[in-house]
C-alpha cells in the first residue's frame, strides 16, 4: 500500500468525513448524524450525498465509476489478488461489502510486475478466477484505488464476470496491468524480478484468500504451482553451483 498524503490517508482510513446537514469529522464509535449512516462501523452516506473522497478521483475513474453503477448507485469489484483475504479487504482497508460472488473473468490472466502486487493482463485464451463484491459506494471504491496506488501501478477497468455455477454475468471494475508511462517506469524498476514471480508471503496470502472463499479447485492448485521470487532465485543459484561442482569432479 502506497501512503501518499497525510491528508488522503485521513480521509482512507476508517473515520469517514461525509457530507452532513453539518459536516463533521465521525469515528466508528459515533452514533449517524444528518444524511450519514454507520454501517459495520464505518460512516457511509446514504441517498444522493455524496462522500467527499469521489472528489478526489480523476474525471476518468469518476466516469467509469459512473458506467459501472447499478440501479442503486452501487459498485462491484472483482478481486483476486490479496483482497480475497478478509482479513486485508474488510478488516485493513475498512470496506463492507453488501454481497460476494466466486466469478471467473475470461480474457486476462494473473501476472505479477512486482513481488508484491498482482495484476490483470489481457490473454484471450487466459482466464482469472476471484470474489466480485458488490454494493460498494464511489467513496469506498475510490478509498480501495488510492490504497493499490492509485494511477501509479495500475489502470480500472470495466470487466465481465460470470457467476459460478451459472450462466449470470455481471459488469465490475477491477484493477488491471497498468498501459501508460509510469506503468512502464514501474515495470522496469521491477524487472530484476522475474516475470509472475511474487514474494513468498505474497502469493500465500492469495492461496489463502482463494480457499477461505472456495474458489475453483483447479484455479487454487494453478496458485500453488507458482513459484516465490525465493524459490526462482534459490533454483537459479544452484543452475550456477552445480554445473561448477560437475566439472571439479
Amino acid at each position: 500500500m502506497l501512503m501518499l498524503f497525510p491528508f488522503i490517508l485521513t480521509l482512507a482510513s476508517p473515520q469517514r468525513l461525509c457530507f452532513t446537514k453539518k459536516l463533521s469529522l465521525l469515528d466508528g464509535r459515533s452514533q449517524s448524524v444528518g444524511t450519514s449512516r454507520r454501517i459495520s462501523g464505518t460512516v457511509r452516506s446514504s441517498g444522493n450525498i455524496p462522500d467527499l473522497i469521489e472528489f478526489l478521483a480523476p474525471k476518468k475513474l469518476r466516469r467509469l465509476m459512473g458506467d459501472a453503477a447499478d440501479s442503486k448507485g452501487n459498485l462491484r469489484y472483482f478481486a483476486y489478488g490479496s483482497n480475497l483475504c478478509d482479513d486485508v479487504f474488510k478488516q485493513a482497508r475498512q470496506l463492507s461489502p453488501a454481497t460476494e460472488q466466486r466469478a471467473v473473468v475470461k480474457g486476462y490472466r494473473l501476472t505479477f510486475p512486482a513481488p508484491s502486487a498482482a495484476s490483470l493482463r489481457p490473454e484471450v485464451s487466459d482466464e482469472v478466477h476471484g470474489i466480485v463484491y458488490g454494493g460498494l459506494s464511489r467513496g469506498d471504491f475510490v478509498r480501495l484505488w488510492m490504497s493499490e496506488g492509485g494511477n501509479s501501478f495500475y489502470d480500472v477497468d470495466i470487466v465481465t464476470a460470470t457467476i459460478y455455477n451459472t450462466s449470470r454475468t455481471v459488469s465490475t471494475l477491477t484493477l488491471v496491468e497498468k498501459t501508460s508511462l509510469l506503468g512502464d517506469v514501474f515495470k522496469s524498476l521491477s524487472g530484476r524480478f522475474p516475470e509472475n514471480s511474487p514474494s513468498g508471503w505474497y502469493i500465500d496470502t492469495i492461496r489463502r484468500g482463494a480457499r477461505e472463499k472456495g474458489l475453483n479447485t483447479s484455479w487454487v492448485l494453478k496458485l500453488d504451482l507458482i513459484d516465490s521470487t525465493e524459490i526462482r532465485t534459490a533454483r537459479a543459484l544452484l543452475d550456477l553451483i552445480l554445473p561448477q561442482n560437475k566439472d571439479s569432479s
